[in-house]
């Protein structure tokens, strides 16, 4: 079986940066042949572009890990452009309310006093269609899921009780909640 997974830092290969430790990712590229494309700190828009990277029909299986609503895409992000692992990530509220950076404050000031919740929930819901429309063209078997508290009618598995439950370093988990979510991944490929 050959397993694609896309999508944001929960599910991203956390081992470009810390490579004593694995994610559920890793448990799961020891057991199939993983392609994992997911970033660190990317936006629902980028995920969609992970997607147009590859050609589906060569994957069994494809695993979406879909992000926040509340993220900003940019080219290029100034708070992170040494970080190997979040180097290409997008804008987030919380990476930059603390930031001294001035290049990133108009961006503060635009999420707290501009930002239009109903409009990025409405534009993240349409990216999720758009996404399983191009995945439905080829026979993968897809599973969506999210560690956010969101909810969206294609998201299969909806991890956030486990995030809260097992936080941890390694795609934002402890070991035992990697664990949990490669176990659960397994029994969905195994089915």
């Amino acid at each position: 079986m050959k397993v694609l997974i896309v999508g944001d830092s929960f599910a991203a290969d956390w081992t470009a940066k810390y490579s004593d430790q694995k994610g559920w990712p890793n448990y799961l590229s020891e057991q199939y042949s993983v392609t994992n494309l997911a970033q660190a700190g990317c936006s629902e828009y980028k995920i969609r572009k992970q997607l147009d990277s590859v050609n589906l029909n060569e994957f069994s299986h494809c695993i979406v890990s879909h992000t926040s609503p509340n993220r900003i895409p940019v080219e290029h992000n100034p708070l992170h452009t040494n970080d190997i692992l979040h180097h290409s990530c997008d804008f987030i509220y919380a990476d930059i309310c603390e930031s001294k950076n001035s290049s990133v404050q108009s961006i503060k000031e635009y999420y707290e006093k501009h930002f239009y919740q109903e409009y990025y929930d409405y534009v993240h819901s349409l990216i999720i269609n758009d996404i399983d429309k191009l995945i439905k063209q080829s026979s993968v078997n897809t599973l969506h899921i999210t560690f956010f508290d969101i909810q969206h009618p294609l998201i299969n598995k909806n991890y956030f009780n486990i995030f809260q439950a097992f936080p941890g370093k390694i795609n934002h988990l402890s070991d035992s909640g990697n664990k949990r979510i490669f176990e659960d991944i397994c029994q969905w490929i195994n089915q």
